[in-house]
């Protein structure tokens, strides 16, 4: 090894000036390609990756920044829903009271009308046509008196309402038998149905004895 050394200082001795310089500088580029190849290069790419991975996080972390931005501006579907629920209720409650009250005759708390709209709107299926009061007789009733006569006796008011209604058979059946339950003191007028295009068309004629129109 100590031969090889000497053998190479000889010759670097026997070269001039600029072989020497070029020697020198050959050598010192051989060193840097080396350096580069083993250490820089390896390094540069690495870093290279680590920062596209940190670009991609970041573009990332944006996109979800925005999103929850805007899922914060959108309103809440739980809570419109349950607000809803909770206005429903209260108005069926409210138009249940107001059944019972025309149940009783009381006659102040909601128009018959009122009624069978809230009940056509409990059935999705069903479509309002049109609808209609209805001019009827008060109903007289004439009592026996003493000597024969009859005692003249008050009038009872009838409050009459007709309404026609469009949907699926079934759906219809339901509505009456829905109007039969909740309101036992209803009275029943004339029902025709008509299915001669589209959807069966049910037109139905209830009175409330006793009720003040």
């Amino acid at each position: 090894m100590t031969e090889t050394w000497k053998r190479l200082a000889a010759r670097i001795d026997a070269l001039n000036l600029r072989e020497r310089v070029f020697l020198f500088l050959a050598v010192i580029v051989v060193c840097i390609a080396l350096v580069d190849a083993v250490w820089v290069g390896p390094s540069r790419m690495k870093h290279q990756q680590v920062r596209q991975q940190f670009d991609a996080q970041a573009a990332e972390l944006r996109q979800l920044q925005d999103e929850l931005r805007l899922k914060a501006l959108q309103p809440d579907p739980v809570r419109q829903a349950r607000e809803e629920h909770a206005r429903l209720q209260a108005q069926i409650e409210a138009t249940d009271r107001s059944i019972a009250a025309l149940g009783a005759a009381t006659g102040n708390a909601t128009s018959l009308n009122e009624v069978l709209v809230h009940f056509l709107r409990r059935q999705r299926s069903l479509q309002l046509v049109r609808t209609g009061g209805i001019q009827v007789a008060p109903v007289s009733a004439g009592a026996a008196a003493p000597g024969g006569a009859a005692a003249p006796v008050p009038a009872v008011p009838r409050t009459g309402q007709e309404l026609t209604i469009a949907g699926p058979y079934p759906e219809l059946l339901r509505y009456v038998q829905s109007l039969e339950t909740a309101m036992p003191d209803l009275r029943w007028g004339a029902l025709s149905l008509k299915a001669e295009q589209g959807m069966p068309e049910l037109t139905l004629q209830v009175f409330l004895v006793g009720v003040q129109p």
